[in-house]
């Protein structure tokens, strides 16, 4: 969130502030920051098509730090997934 009120509220305000009536709301209609924030990802219902090779496409998944070391005093996780037979 960035903290600035929309044009709306602007416009509000410029109707019983003093100082802000050469303010143009026009210029301030489209806000950059604002439309990537409320952006929504596009989710495809279609079933990928699996990979035709094994190593054609990898799943990567990490974890840490842990709470608790490994013996080799590690903290994080790192798994590789094979898309093609599931391996890891």
């Amino acid at each position: 969130r960035l903290g600035h009120v929309g044009t709306m509220i602007l416009s509000r305000t410029k109707q019983v502030a003093v100082g802000l009536e050469g303010l143009d709301l026009s210029e301030l209609a489209h806000c950059e920051p604002c439309h990537l924030g409320k952006a929504q990802r596009v989710v495809s219902r279609k079933p990928q098509p699996k990979p035709k090779a094994p190593l054609d496409k990898i799943h990567v998944d990490t974890v840490g730090p842990v709470e608790h070391d490994t013996l080799q005093q590690h903290r994080w996780i790192f798994i590789l997934t094979d898309a093609n037979g599931r391996f890891r």
